[in-house]
């Protein structure tokens, strides 16, 4: 059944990727790209319905699912961090560590801080229900840091997409389990409907989908992963971030075949 939620999730967005796409051009929802061409934005509004879709219709057909819930609740809570940051984001100021030297060092507020502390929030309240402290404080970084992860990725086409991808095959095909088939699967396939209009440089997920992605994979972290794996994600995930603050993730990509070859992939060659 997990495969066949899926499957309706990946239809959804494909049925609904033209008429979405007319109604962000009608209303103006246009952003220029690294490359100054312009793409409809923000295309996450529409991954977090069709997840909102299949997952409220699988609570209804199965019965009361806490997992269904809070993917629901990650989604429609990060994606609307993500809108706001879309709608109102303070664009000067660049990256975690850029909104907080902002603030110390002009008092300057920006959204993306305010959207950092929210995120936070929302990561301890989905964290909840760990029986320690010290899990429920491993739970939190690890949704948090992740959402903020594939934020880091979303700044060239298909990047957050693959990323998620990538990092969601390796933590289904773990073998641990409920929360990648029952949250991240329906994702997943309904990101796969969505990506090409991504990669050919025509839509752009925005802070909404890539915080969505992100926070998916966080939630699969805490819910599937033993404490030893939620500890050495959780090393992976603050190493990633600390790497950022030095150098830019961009050129670390290019610099390294492999990475540049699959960020290249998919992609219009010219």
């Amino acid at each position: 059944m997990d495969y066949l939620w899926a499957a309706l999730a990946f239809g959804l967005v494909l049925l609904l990727r033209q008429p979405f796409a007319a109604l962000l051009v009608r209303q103006g929802a246009v952003r220029h790209n690294y490359r100054s061409r312009p793409v409809s934005f923000p295309w996450g509004v529409l991954l977090v319905l069709a997840l909102t879709a299949v997952y409220s219709l699988r609570s209804l057909v199965e019965g009361a699912n806490l997992l269904l819930w809070q993917g629901l609740f990650a989604s429609y809570g990060a994606g609307f961090l993500g809108l706001v940051d879309d709608l109102l984001g303070d664009t000067a100021a660049k990256g975690l560590d850029g909104h907080l030297r902002a603030f110390l060092q002009g008092r300057r507020l920006t959204s993306g801080l305010i959207k950092a502390a929210a995120g936070m929030l929302l990561a301890f309240v989905l964290g909840m229900g760990t029986n320690t402290w010290r899990a429920l404080f491993i739970s939190a970084l690890n949704l948090a840091l992740a959402m903020n992860a594939i934020n880091l990725l979303d700044v060239r086409p298909g990047r957050a997409g693959k990323g998620y991808l990538l990092f969601f095959a390796l933590l289904f095909f773990s073998g641990y389990g409920e929360a990648a088939r029952t949250v991240g699967l329906p994702l997943a396939l309904a990101l796969l409907a969505y990506l090409p209009l991504d990669l050919g440089e025509k839509a752009m997920l925005g802070d909404t989908g890539a915080n969505a992605l992100g926070v998916a994979l966080g939630l699969i972290i805490s819910r599937d992963l033993p404490p030893l794996g939620q500890l050495l994600a959780l090393l992976v995930l603050v190493a990633l971030h600390a790497l950022t603050v030095f150098y830019s993730l961009s050129t670390l990509i290019t610099r390294l075949p492999p990475l540049a070859a699959l960020d290249r992939l998919g992609r219009p060659r010219n």
